[in-house]
């Protein structure tokens, strides 16, 4: 038997064998896979088209320069810094988290033969 276990407060995936050979699970790290399942789900709510705005991006850069230069009054350089759509249009995103966690499924395809036990 395979058994599969994902973490995602560690973000990691075991696999092993029971009963166990005697070898040690062999375990993947999925972090960078979490991260862009949430990078792409920020960027799906976004207004469509806003992103692909060559003007939006350009002037989202723009005001990002000015706010990290402290060119921008702090209410003003707050508001560009805090929103999801000026950070998208330039790649600045990496703390924001999408407004609701994702579901995932997992689909698992078994050789004739094998047994699926889930719990």
């Amino acid at each position: 038997r395979l058994v599969i276990e994902v973490d995602f407060d560690e973000a990691l995936v075991q696999l092993h064998n029971v009963p166990a050979f005697g070898d040690e699970p062999s375990t993947t790290r999925i972090q960078a896979w979490l991260k862009e399942r949430e990078r792409l789900a920020i960027v799906k709510a976004r207004p469509p088209g806003e992103l692909d705005c060559a003007l939006f991006r350009h002037q989202s850069e723009f005001l990002h320069e000015l706010a990290g230069s402290g060119h921008l009054e702090a209410d003003l350089a707050s508001a560009v810094l805090g929103d999801t759509g000026t950070l998208c249009a330039t790649e600045r995103f990496h703390d924001v988290r999408p407004d609701a966690d994702e579901n995932y499924h997992f689909y698992v395809v078994l050789p004739a033969g094998m047994e699926l036990e889930i719990f």
